[in-house]
């Protein structure tokens, strides 16, 4: 996979929120991601964390050998500001 393919895959499951992607080492098999939703809100951490990783769940650990994942509210993005 590729940023793009991760970042269109994202989009298209978070269709109206923020997404970005990143390849942490220009290999294409290490990411950074990045998902700003209200659909997070009251969702703990490690489901909001299953939620992405089920998007991806047949590429996880053939295509992509590692994922960090950051996910927040908008309202949690703003504070963290």
């Amino acid at each position: 996979m590729n940023v793009e393919e991760i970042k269109e895959r994202l989009i298209k499951n978070f269709p109206k929120d923020k997404v970005e992607a990143f390849d942490l080492r220009g290999s294409g098999d290490h990411f950074s991601v990045v998902v700003i939703s209200d659909k997070f809100e009251n969702i703990s951490l490690v489901d909001r964390h299953r939620r992405i990783y089920s998007i991806f769940k047949d590429e996880i650990s053939q295509e992509i050998h590692a994922m960090q994942i950051q996910t927040y509210t908008y309202k949690e993005w703003r504070d963290k500001k």
